[in-house]
């Protein structure tokens, strides 16, 4: 499988694990302190949403977080059979400024060139690291625009504040975690411009 194929070529281990009945696999540096993949499934099948997010939080193969727990009961009451998560920023819990180092972009084009249903939810500091990086964020719209009717997020939101070109920067949100989630609004080809443009 493509995750093991990534591994393999940066000599990273896929790690498997469960969590309450639920599989877990997870890809970290060997220090620990950043996460590349995360892929849960609670019941066997092909349906997998893959979310797309600034960065992660605690949960890995064996453990999870409330903000993974949000997703996985917004994604189980879409009638999906798993998730896969992925982020701009593979820093746990630090998400300063995109990577750079070319494994994390390598998890992010196998996800997404695999992708079904994609979940965007990277917030606006994942909003403003992406226009950091043109060549980056190309890349992106050049897989997503293929799935343009594959492509969810909660909604699409307005920064107050505008960037430093005078313009207002548009982003999905970050899911609450333990909140109630309104579920999956289709993006359509105008909020995909705001977000890639």
């Amino acid at each position: 499988m493509w995750v093991e194929d990534i591994a393999k070529q940066f000599q990273l281990t896929v790690q498997n694990g469960t969590f309450e009945e639920v599989a877990g696999r997870a890809v970290f540096n060997e220090a620990g302190d950043k996460r590349y993949f995360l892929e849960k499934r609670w019941q066997e099948g092909d349906r997998i949403l893959t979310i797309f997010m600034q960065n992660p939080n605690e949960a890995s193969h064996e453990t999870t977080d409330s903000t993974v727990e949000t997703l996985k009961k917004m994604a189980m009451e879409a009638d999906y059979d798993g998730m896969r998560i992925i982020n701009i920023s593979a820093k746990i819990k630090k998400a300063t400024d995109l990577e750079q180092e070319g494994v994390n972009e390598e998890f992010i084009y196998g996800a997404l060139e695999q992708a079904e249903d994609v979940f965007l939810a990277w917030g606006l500091n994942g909003q403003k690291m992406l226009k950091k990086y043109p060549r980056h964020q190309e890349k992106l719209q050049y897989l997503l625009l293929p799935k343009k009717d594959q492509l969810f997020s909660l909604e699409i939101s307005r920064s107050m504040k505008e960037n430093n070109h005078g313009k207002a920067v548009y982003f999905p949100p970050i899911p609450a975690a333990n909140k109630e989630l309104e579920g999956m609004l289709p993006l359509d080809s105008f909020n995909f411009e705001l977000l890639f443009l």
